[in-house]
């Protein structure tokens, strides 16, 4: 039940919202509009300076096309993050009323609930635009889908065209981060409006009816995308890099593949859970469910993985690694076009004999051997230089001049100033 506050019967308690509170409050959202209109007026010089410059080189449209593109992404990912997150918060501040028992006048209290209303706003466009800037950001990613080909080229694993890990893994890749980033400020936005509702009615934090249903509900899609991250990291293991060779080797085909679709599995499930705690309001389901995933999580994710490479893979791993090896060899010649009719194996005959016109005829090459090393140089050069002990000399570089008329190589090393090797007198800031 609500209490009425009268400040005239209780002298102990005197809050008054000062009159000149909101004229601070419109300077203030002033000074923010021009911050912002600057900030704007900036991009804008960015962009027209970058029009300007496209268009001397004559590919104006292909910065139209990107500019496009990045405006589009921004303005679609900020209205659905916005969106999102609007309807979490409005969902979060009706389960949360309720009577007040705060002791505060009722001008105060209509103060507080304004700036709370429209600090919230303020944090939803925010956050919002930032959504948007890391989406338009990755505008290369979505022009890339919108004109990908197929190469013809399965994989051994999955049997896709490689042009699904070139193009379409990416941004989905991208679009679950995106998710989950989103998620999971959603869900911290939600039991931050929980938390002021339940403070400005004088009330402790404490997980209501309705916030359990409100975050069982956040969780679960919370581990749905969490369980499409595990589906697409099953194909991100054919670029892995922990095997013996770049790609998918031995582990990662017998271990972390069955694993991350076991936690697909648990991650659906759990997210399942979390929905039927929605219905029954209790702690214990959603709390189990999450624990859950945690721990088949390490288990199946890092030490399964972790024991087969230790105990199966190690001790022979030449045998075990083989296959993957064979295939990394047979990939990486087709990404180079160094296919059986482009390569051609000669044999150089190896003469023991060295003549004379063999000298002339490489003269050039035999000139240009290198018989000096940078190491001992550099100390050779210290030695001439002892004489004057405040210089010194930190390594020699090989470089390539005009000598004479020859293009020669030529050992560098740069004399250098040692301050610490003066005399204490001389060690001065004044000092070279």
């Amino acid at each position: 039940m609500a209490t009425d506050f009268d400040p005239d019967t209780s002298p102990e308690l005197d809050v008054r919202v000062p009159p000149q509170l909101g004229g601070i409050v419109k300077w203030g959202l002033a000074v923010l509009g021009l911050i912002l209109l600057f900030v704007f007026l900036s991009f804008l010089r960015s962009v027209y300076t970058d029009w300007l410059w496209f268009g001397n080189l004559g590919y104006r449209g292909v910065f139209a096309k990107i500019l496009t593109t990045r405006v589009v992404l921004f303005f679609s990912a900020a209205a659905i993050f916005g969106a999102l997150l609007s309807a979490s918060v409005y969902v979060a501040d009706r389960v949360s009323r309720g009577p007040e028992t705060v002791a505060l006048p009722q001008d105060a209290l209509e103060l507080l609930r304004r700036l709370v209303f429209w600090g919230t706003i303020a944090v939803i466009v925010l956050v919002s635009a930032i959504f948007g800037a890391v989406a338009a950001g990755k505008w290369e990613l979505f022009l890339k889908i919108l004109n990908s080909v197929p190469f013809g080229i399965t994989d051994p694993v999955y049997d896709k065209d490689l042009s699904f890990y070139v193009f379409t893994l990416p941004l989905w890749s991208f679009i679950q981060g995106w998710l989950l980033g989103a998620a999971i400020v959603i869900l911290l936005a939600t039991l931050g409006r929980h938390f002021m509702n339940l403070s400005l009615r004088g009330q402790r934090f404490a997980l209501t009816p309705g916030l359990s249903i409100h975050v069982s509900v956040i969780a679960a899609v919370l581990m749905f995308i969490i369980g499409f991250g595990h589906w697409l990291d099953r194909w991100e293991l054919l670029l892995s890099g922990q095997g013996a060779v770049f790609g998918a080797a031995y582990t990662d085909i017998h271990a972390r593949k069955p694993a991350l679709m076991v936690l697909t599995i648990i991650a659906g499930g759990s997210g399942v859970l979390m929905l039927v705690n929605a219905y029954l309001g209790q702690i214990r389901l959603l709390v189990g469910a999450g624990v859950l995933w945690i721990v088949m999580a390490v288990i199946l994710g890092a030490a399964w993985p972790g024991l087969m490479q230790r105990f199966s893979v190690t001790p022979n791993e030449f045998v075990k690694e083989a296959p993957y090896i064979e295939r990394n060899m047979e990939f990486t010649r087709r990404g180079f076009a160094l296919g059986d009719d482009r390569v051609e194996e000669v044999f150089f005959p190896v003469e023991a004999t060295l003549t004379a016109d063999v000298v002339v005829a490489n003269a050039q090459t035999i000139n240009n051997i290198r018989l000096w090393d940078h190491g001992p140089l550099s100390s050779v050069y210290r030695q001439i230089q002892l004489i004057r002990t405040y210089y010194d000399f930190m390594d020699a570089d090989v470089d390539r001049y005009i000598v004479d008329g020859e293009y020669r190589q030529v050992l560098l090393a740069a004399r250098e100033v040692a301050p610490e090797k003066l005399e204490p007198e001389s060690q001065t800031s004044g000092s070279p």
